[in-house]
């Protein structure tokens, strides 16, 4: 069945684009840096008034701010002029649907082998894209946990792309006697013949980085009647600098590296309350551990260091200076007194999650950034489109989608 013909567009992407990059542009000395590696360098970009603002804030207040952005403006917009500006840019936004609003008709026994949450965002994205009229590409589909439930949603068949051979099996398992088409392939690489026709609707939910990328690029190469995607983890990217798609990202854009792109996903809203813990913990520890480092090299620079796991938690601090120094070939003295830095990592904690809440008013902001760069491309490419929040960031703060449907053609 092919859909009626395209409408035209509902937003204005190209202004609301050039609004925020405009915004990001004036005030990236507060979010290209990381309060984290300097914090008495990122509080002298600020105004004795607004340092007094944070300072009036326990940390706890602090961490409660960070996990809600509508509370965040409210608390610091006085403080911070441009955080209206930015509210106003984000509202634009229509606004995500309620739990009342999701009338899909996916049965629990269609959702049995789908983890809980995923579960959730799967009955919203399927509110979003319905009503599905064409048979369905489902990009990177692991299981196809996705593509399944939109079969039973809608009865259209499925084409399913996955690299990992193991998820196909259990996929097919899952989906037996359904009309789901599996590639095992490479999405990064030539895909195999006859995946891709131009009556598809190509699907993707929470696609990583490049593999967003390319998803955007195969579909409106292909000319693939309807296309959306709800983007995820920008900086898995191979690049060390952001590529956007658009024409005016690439003349009006900004460079962003990795470490930008972080900020675009640092949201802790569905953070356990033992993983939040162990985070603060890790936190403070490593910051504990920037104070001995530049004092035992005698530097003021802050000194990268690899992850580890939370198991290292386990141990005294002590220990965990010592693993973190042996990945720098960086020998520590005898004498260390490991309770002073383990106390002052603690404060330093403490002031920068404070910082930390003046780049996170940019962090939604850089978001719909990226997000409108790869909404423009495909408006660019002949396709009407419209940017929505399918689901609240409850359920996952990756909420934002992209719809788009091929113009010109019935």
């Amino acid at each position: 069945m092919t859909s009626p013909p395209a409408e035209p567009d509902l937003m204005p992407l190209q202004p609301w684009f050039t609004s925020l990059n405009e915004l990001l542009i004036a005030h990236q000395h507060l979010w290209k840096r990381n309060p984290f590696q300097g914090p008495e360098q990122y509080a002298a970009a600020l105004t004795d008034s607004q340092i007094q603002t944070l300072e009036t804030l326990r940390t706890d207040q602090a961490e409660k701010l960070q996990a809600d952005d509508r509370l965040l403006f409210d608390y610091l917009g006085y403080a911070f002029p441009f955080a209206k500006a930015i509210r106003q840019l984000l509202d634009i936004l229509p606004p995500a649907p309620t739990d009342s609003e999701v009338q899909a008709p996916l049965q629990e026994k269609y959702l049995t082998h789908v983890p809980g949450r995923k579960q959730e965002q799967i009955r919203y994205f399927a509110q979003m894209l319905s009503p599905i009229q064409q048979p369905m590409l489902d990009w990177c589909a692991g299981k196809a946990h996705l593509g399944r439930s939109l079969h039973r949603l809608c009865g259209h068949p499925v084409t399913a792309l996955e690299f990992d051979p193991e998820l196909v099996r259990q996929g097919q398992r899952l989906a037996a006697g359904m009309p789901i088409k599996w590639f095992c392939t490479d999405v990064m690489t030539t895909l195999p013949d006859g995946c891709l026709r131009p009556d598809l609707h190509s699907i993707a939910l929470h696609a990583c980085g490049d593999l967003h990328h390319r998803f955007l690029q195969v579909s409106a190469t292909h000319r693939l009647e309807r296309v959306s995607l709800a983007p995820c983890c920008y900086p898995k990217t191979q690049h060390t600098i952001y590529r956007p798609l658009s024409n005016l990202a690439q003349q009006h854009g900004m460079t962003l590296s990795r470490e930008d792109l972080k900020l675009a996903v640092r949201a802790p809203v569905t953070l356990s309350s033992a993983e939040n813990n162990r985070r603060k913990h890790m936190q403070a520890w490593r910051l504990g551990f920037d104070l001995l480092q530049r004092e035992v090299r005698d530097c003021a620079d802050y000194l990268p260091v690899p992850s580890l796991p939370t198991s290292v938690l386990a141990q005294p601090f002590s220990e965990f200076c010592a693993t973190l120094a042996a990945t720098k070939n960086l020998p520590l003295p005898a004498s260390i007194d490991f309770d002073f830095y383990e106390e002052a990592g603690l404060a330093r904690y403490e002031q920068v999650t404070r910082l930390d809440l003046v780049s996170s008013l940019f962090r939604r902001a850089l978001e719909l950034w990226l997000v409108l760069d790869l909404a423009m491309y495909l408006q660019e490419n002949g396709y009407a489109v419209t940017v929505q929040q399918f689901c609240p960031a409850t359920i996952t703060p990756r909420n934002l989608c992209i719809d788009a449907r091929r113009k010109g053609e019935a």
